[in-house]
């Protein structure tokens, strides 16, 4: 089972599309980097598994725990 999961997760600022539609699984145990140039969505995607940042679309779970569905009130 995923420690986090991305289900065709998308967010915008206003008109400006930051995640689009993002698929990503990763295990317990699993080292993930994210690289990529300045202004192409890292920091918010970390945002939005810290539930800093509410999702437009799509779920987002977080050790069994949709963040999008109130997983905001639960410690992470």
């Amino acid at each position: 089972m995923s420690i986090v999961a991305f289900n065709k997760v998308t967010k915008r600022f206003g008109q400006v599309t930051i995640l689009d539609q993002v698929d990503l699984s990763i295990e317990p145990g699993e080292k993930v980097v994210l690289i990529g140039p300045s202004g192409s969505g890292k920091s918010t995607l970390l945002r939005c598994i810290n539930a800093l940042e509410e999702i437009n679309g799509g779920d987002l779970v977080v050790d069994g725990i949709s963040v999008k569905s109130g997983g905001r009130k639960v410690r992470l």
